[in-house]
């Protein structure tokens, strides 16, 4: 077994952590786990199932070799065959999770599509690779077979190169943005009023310009960042001590838009967006901790005010961060 092969070995096992720690995640929910939830966390196990004996297999192959060839030789098979089987499982079972996932995601479902074919052309174009391998081959048919994943192999990669340039494309204004925070920050920039050394009767002047430069700056970057029209907490502060308080019982993370049922009956705080979906995806069943005499209705759902206001001046508080770095050095 050469270096490359070892490393790739290496590589599946690692990806097996994720897979495991996703799983015990889900587990550890103290809600009653949606449809969505349970099929995510079936296609992790079937991942992790297979994916570990392929590692376990080749690893042991890798150690003992003479045992492993006379094991499955005793059985009927050859040790190449038993790998091949073991890796299109394993690559199938990581095909369907991964197309859980983008199911579940917010992405645009022809994009989706394209993510997964890309993986799974990815996926078959590696068990082609493993087949061309096989001593009983023809040469004819090792050529052909690795004319099929070179192929492949191309094909994959143009579909996952032209999602990643759409992706930059639709966020680029967004990359810009933090781009030049960024190289601001970098240049140790602060936040100073632009003020031109003027002095006499014109340096009231300047100072008062320089004000109003100075505000303008900061209402762009409000206006550009768009804290108030973000349907959900970025997730570098769900561990905030204010947000971390309100919690979707369906989601499990923090909420940017609260709902509870009507009148305050219900303690339980949902966000807004996946309260309706839930009802769309499962129009005769309550969500986790719904009152159980009140009608799940849209007319019984009612956002709260109260919270939102918290919420929203977490957000402004947040927000101020991103302030700083807009305007230009004194000079």
């Amino acid at each position: 077994m050469s270096a490359l092969e070892i490393a790739s070995l290496v590589v599946k096992g690692l990806e097996i952590i994720p897979a495991a720690t996703e799983i015990i995640r889900v587990c550890h929910k103290p809600d009653r786990l949606n449809t969505e939830e349970k099929v995510s966390i079936t296609a992790e196990a079937l991942f992790v199932f297979f994916r570990a004996l392929e590692v376990g297999f080749q690893g042991t192959r890798l150690a003992t070799p003479e045992k492993v060839d006379q094991f499955c030789k005793e059985i009927g098979v050859s040790a190449d065959e038993v790998k091949i089987g073991l890796t299109l499982s394993s690559n199938f079972a990581d095909v369907g999770r991964i197309t859980c996932h983008k199911i579940g995601s917010n992405e645009r479902l022809s994009i989706a599509v394209i993510d997964i074919l890309a993986v799974a052309i990815f996926k078959v174009s590696e068990t082609v690779d493993q087949i061309s391998k096989l001593e009983t081959l023809s040469a004819q048919t090792k050529e052909a077979l690795s004319w099929v994943d070179t192929g492949g192999s191309l094909a994959a990669t143009s579909l996952s190169m032209g999602v990643t340039s759409y992706r930059v494309y639709t966020n680029r204004e967004k990359i810009f943005l933090a781009t030049k925070l960024i190289f601001k920050y970098l240049a140790h920039i602060h936040q100073e009023p632009v003020v031109v050394e003027i002095k006499g009767k014109y340096e009231e002047d300047a100072n008062k310009n320089a004000e109003i430069l100075n505000t303008k700056y900061r209402q762009l970057l409000l206006r550009m960042i768009e804290w108030y029209n973000l349907e959900e907490i970025p997730s570098t502060f769900h561990k905030d001590p204010i947000f971390s308080q309100y919690i979707c019982a369906i989601t499990g993370k923090p909420i940017r838009r609260p709902v509870r049922a009507l009148h305050g009956l219900g303690k339980t705080l949902y966000e807004r967006t996946e309260l309706y979906r839930w009802k769309a995806q499962h129009p005769h069943e309550i969500p986790n901790h719904w009152p159980e005499d009140i009608p799940f209705v849209p007319q019984n759902m009612m956002s709260d005010k109260k919270i939102q206001k918290i919420i929203d001046a977490r957000l402004e508080e947040c927000a101020s961060f991103f302030k700083i770095g807009l305007n230009t050095r004194r000079t």
